[in-house]
């Protein structure tokens, strides 16, 4: 039985839903190399979004159900979101959907992320309390690996907390693990330690891939890929993928990229903050020319970009017929992105978001080489 997705596996479900999606709505990745590659939606479900509370859970739980029978096949969630909450409903609803029939396992790209301290089902009464004594005095998080912001990439919490998201998601394997915002580590300590400790991370992360627990790892940052490279919390994606394949080799498994993009927030596609082969270019040029899956969070900036969205899209989009499908049409059809994650759980608006998967992403050229 499978325990990851495969590419026969999401074959199967694009031919399942074949009439039922747009051309182009599915992406194959790799771009590079031989075979048919996976079939990844270009809309994604986050769940990072609302109280932790049973309600939320269920509203969450049926919003899976439904992008999963309407074509979205990519998950998004971290151990973090919702204090665990966001992973257990989530491996649920799987588990309920694969005894059924309704999906299987090979079929779904399931991601997480870790890095933040997280509780547990609940806040606790005694929040410092709580962390302190789970974290630190148990020996889990040595305090000096711990940022301000309760952040830490200490080889066994990672450890801990990649076995963790696991049980919560009830899975024998991730497709994507992510380092949550590594970017957290430059606020307390010097760059060259932060990349000591990033190649110690991509050390657990190669072996969870020998042990199959994950099947490619990756980073899930919000400042990092889109600050100016004098920023303190700049990541060099050359560098950083330099380090890759000193841990890895060549064949190393960081080939994921999370990032915030959305019209207020374009950094990553104009900025030329990055180098390919000592060319300067954007973030999501780098990923695209390295071949890297890249996932955009935050596409709506949590509901504030409604205001934003600009009246000449209406022309450009006649099917679509509100700011919200609009802004997410926008960022799922800009080159190198791969998936727009989008947090649905009011009724209303998993009804409209699903709407884009029957509509074609916009006719917009795609990156030419490194040379051109």
């Amino acid at each position: 039985m499978a325990t990851m997705a495969t590419e026969e596996g999401t074959a199967r479900y694009e031919g399942r839903l074949a009439g039922r999606i747009a051309a182009g709505h599915l992406r194959r990745w790799p771009r590079i190399g031989s075979g048919e590659g996976f079939r990844i939606s270009s809309l994604g479900i986050g769940t990072s979004q609302g109280a932790a509370t049973d309600d939320v859970d269920a509203a969450y739980s049926r919003a899976l159900r439904a992008a999963l029978e309407a074509g979205v096949n990519v998950v998004d969630t971290a151990i973090s979101y919702r204090h665990m909450r966001s992973e257990r409903l989530i491996g649920r609803t799987l588990t309920g959907m694969f005894a059924d029939g309704g999906v299987a396992r090979d079929e779904v790209w399931v991601m997480s992320k870790g890095g933040y301290l997280p509780f547990d089902g609940d806040l606790p009464p005694n929040p410092s309390a709580y962390l302190r004594e789970t974290y630190l005095t148990s020996g889990l998080v040595p305090s000096t690996q711990l940022s301000e912001r309760m952040h830490c990439l200490d080889p066994s919490f990672l450890t801990d907390q990649l076995a963790r998201s696991l049980d919560n998601l009830g899975l024998e394997t991730l497709d994507v693990y992510f380092i949550h915002n590594p970017e957290e580590q430059l606020r307390d300590n010097p760059r060259a330690e932060f990349m000591l400790r990033l190649a110690k991370t991509f050390y657990v992360c190669e072996r969870a891939v020998r042990r199959g627990q994950i099947r490619y790892y990756g980073l899930a940052t919000s400042a990092g890929l889109r600050v100016e490279r004098s920023d303190r919390l700049y990541l060099d994606l050359d560098e950083i993928l330099r380090i890759a394949t000193s841990v890895g080799g060549a064949d190393h498994h960081l080939r994921v990229l999370q990032l915030p993009v959305n019209s207020v927030m374009n950094e990553a596609l104009v900025r030329v903050n990055q180098t390919f082969e000592e060319r300067p270019c954007t973030a999501i040029e780098a990923a695209f020319w390295n071949d890297m899956l890249v996932f955009s969070h935050m596409p709506l900036l949590r509901g504030e970009i409604l205001s934003h969205v600009p009246a000449e899209w209406t022309p450009l989009m006649p099917d679509l017929r509100t700011p919200a499908t609009r802004a997410l049409q926008f960022v799922r059809s800009m080159p190198g992105i791969t998936s727009a994650l989008v947090g649905m759980k009011d009724p209303r608006h998993v009804a409209e978001n699903l709407v884009l998967c029957q509509t074609p992403p916009l006719a917009i050229a795609p990156f030419e080489g490194p040379s051109g």
